[in-house]
C-alpha cells in the first residue's frame, strides 16, 4: 500500500521499488553485526604503572611493555616505555590499564632506535638491542606480574644481563 501511494505519487513503476527493498533487507542484516558488549568489551581494566630498568640501573628509554596474560583471559595488555623509562599499560580495547590476573612480560624493541651491528660480521644483518635478547620474548624473559584489581604502582621492572634461572615474580605490595 505505501509503495502505491508513493508510485501514483512519484510516477514510477512498480519494479524501482526493488532496491529500496534490497538496501532495506541489507541494512537490517548489518544491524544486527558487530555488539560493543563482546568478552573483551566486558573486562574491567586496572591502571597499571610502572619503569623499566637496566642491569646498571639507567632506565631503557624506548620501546614497548607487553603484558600476555597466564590465564584464561587472553586480553594482552602494553604500553610504550618513555625516555625515563616509565610505561602505563593499555588494552587498546578495554581501555586505559589491564584485566586483574598473572601475566608474562616482554620488552618489544622501539625499531628506530636498533643499533645495527658492525658490518663485515657475521651478526651484520642482525640488529643489537639495548637490552638482553631473551627479555623479546615472553617465554624466556622470566618476568611474571600480577596484576591486582586496583590501581597498580609496580616496582622497577630489571633487566639483567644474563638470562634468569626461574621466572621471577614482580609482585605488588598490599
Amino acid at each position: 500500500m505505501f509503495f502505491n501511494r508513493i508510485q501514483s505519487l512519484t510516477g514510477r513503476s512498480r519494479f524501482s521499488r526493488r532496491p529500496l527493498w534490497l538496501v532495506c533487507a541489507c541494512l537490517s542484516t548489518l544491524a544486527g553485526c558487530g555488539s560493543s558488549d563482546g568478552a573483551a568489551g566486558k573486562v574491567t581494566v586496572y591502571p597499571v604503572k610502572g619503569k623499566v630498568l637496566l642491569a646498571d640501573g639507567q632506565p631503557l628509554t624506548s620501546g614497548r611493555v607487553v603484558f600476555m596474560p597466564l590465564g584464561e583471559l587472553m586480553i594482552e595488555s602494553s604500553g610504550p616505555i618513555g625516555s625515563d623509562g616509565t610505561f602505563s599499560l593499555s588494552t587498546g580495547v578495554s581501555g586505559e590499564g589491564a584485566p586483574a590476573g598473572d601475566f608474562r612480560v616482554k620488552i618489544e624493541p622501539d625499531d628506530s632506535n636498533l643499533a645495527v651491528a658492525k658490518p663485515g660480521t657475521k651478526s651484520m644483518a642482525k640488529r643489537k638491542l639495548p637490552f638482553p635478547p631473551q627479555y623479546a620474548d615472553e617465554e624466556t624473559s622470566g618476568l611474571k606480574i600480577t596484576i591486582k584489581p586496583e590501581p597498580n604502582d609496580l616496582p622497577p621492572i630489571r633487566l639483567q644481563k644474563t638470562a634468569p634461572r626461574s621466572v621471577a615474580s614482580v609482585r605488588v605490595s598490599d
